[in-house]
């Protein structure tokens, strides 16, 4: 209880999400920050994986005047990027892997960002493929940073970059530029009515979401919630998974939902608490397998 008053303390204060990340590390460094594929990060190796991608990009050129578009499941590097880009006053243009070509085109010229970060496979869909036809459509796109092997023209290897040794005074120098009031993240309407709406956060928006929520769902450090949401949305990318991690908790990701992979999942890390749409409930609930116990550490 005293650590998680301490953290929601702490989010009281102005901050960036980045400054969020740096203040969890001051104070749990060792505790465990993400989990995606039995792979675990604490908030030290989180923060410094964000601090190395963070650096990385400084180095290929990047500013706070520029915007990445992100197209990957719910996964660690989602967050690496969005964190990252935080940290150098960027923002973050969040695609779902499952639009369409036509889909990405409209969203990607309505927003010029000058990077993309993108998934080499996933899902049956090969993204050099999917890009190919549609690039000369996409004249903003300067940069194209992939994970996971790929043979597309000039592109940058996301886990090289986490590899790179992080640069203190660089980072010190982007972090004079931060600001709350900077925008963030872009968030697409789903477009039922017309053209898709890019919906524009900034640092301090998105801030004021977490505390609430970090408040009300009352996790604690050490305490484990699921995402299995996508993150370029509100549900996935704020709610659950930035609240978890402003509450010291630890985020575990999956990134396909399979029903019962995921009922596996919340018995093996003895999950407390997850959040989904109503369509995921009655699917749980619908299959023969199911059981109440499957949910017994909630």
């Amino acid at each position: 209880m005293r650590q998680r008053n301490e953290m929601f303390e702490l989010l009281q204060q102005e901050q960036t999400l980045g400054e969020m990340i740096e203040n969890r590390t001051r104070r749990i460094p060792d505790s465990v920050a993400t989990v995606f594929h039995d792979q675990s990060l604490t908030f030290k190796e989180l923060n410094d994986k964000i601090d190395r991608l963070a650096t990385a990009l400084l180095k290929m050129g990047m500013t706070e005047n520029d915007k990445i578009a992100v197209i990957l499941p719910t996964r660690p590097e989602f967050l690496l990027v969005w964190l990252a880009a935080s940290k150098i006053g960027a923002s973050v243009v969040g695609l779902n892997f499952r639009y369409r070509p036509e889909e990405i085109t409209y969203m990607v010229n309505n927003s010029k960002p000058s990077a993309l970060v993108c998934i080499s496979e996933f899902a049956g869909i090969n993204y050099q493929d999917f890009l190919t036809p549609i690039l000369s459509k996409l004249p903003s796109l300067k940069k194209f940073i992939f994970l996971g092997k790929t043979n597309f023209k000039d592109a940058i290897d996301l886990d090289a970059l986490l590899t790179q040794e992080a640069d203190g005074a660089l980072l010190a120098q982007a972090a004079q530029k931060r600001d709350p009031a900077r925008d963030n993240f872009i968030i697409y309407t789903s477009g039922t009515t017309g053209r898709p709406k890019g919906a524009v956060l900034t640092e301090k928006s998105i801030m004021a979401m977490i505390r609430p929520w970090a408040r009300n769902m009352e996790l604690n450090v050490g305490d484990k919630l699921l995402c299995v949401l996508p993150l370029n949305h509100v549900g996935g990318g704020t709610i659950l998974a930035l609240s978890t991690l402003a509450s010291g908790a630890t985020l575990v990701m999956h990134d396909l939902f399979v029903p019962a992979q995921v009922l596996a999942l919340i018995e093996k890390q003895k999950i407390i608490a997850f959040g989904a749409v109503p369509t995921i409930y009655a699917i749980f609930f619908s299959l023969r397998a199911f059981k109440k116990e499957m949910l017994s550490s909630f």
